[in-house]
């Protein structure tokens, strides 16, 4: 449809159990009480270095008692998930609950 990577801009934001995606794999194994590592690893660094961007909500990270060391490389910390996503929208991006 000639959409061009540079055209899209994909940014996540995430909360709640979800949030567990964002953190490295000895965090991720401590809170599901698993071994292996986290499977959005790949994922998580391949969308970022595309030019997106993955954000985690702080009051999400408070709750499970994450820290900022528990993030992936280039997961950034926002306020809150839900006023982070309203940001976007006023700027014309799409909201899309997965």
């Amino acid at each position: 449809m000639g959409v061009t990577l540079s055209d899209v801009h994909v940014s996540a934001v995430l909360h709640g159990d979800a949030g567990r995606w964002a953190l490295t794999d000895p965090a991720y194994n401590a809170f599901t009480m698993r071994s292996g590592g986290n499977p959005n690893t790949a994922l998580i660094r391949d969308l970022i270095q595309a030019g997106g961007s993955v954000e985690l909500c702080a009051e999400t990270m408070s709750r499970h008692g994450w820290q900022k060391k528990d993030l992936r490389p280039g997961v950034r910390m926002v306020v809150g998930a839900y006023p982070r996503i309203i940001d976007p929208q006023q700027q014309g991006y799409a909201y899309t609950r997965i």
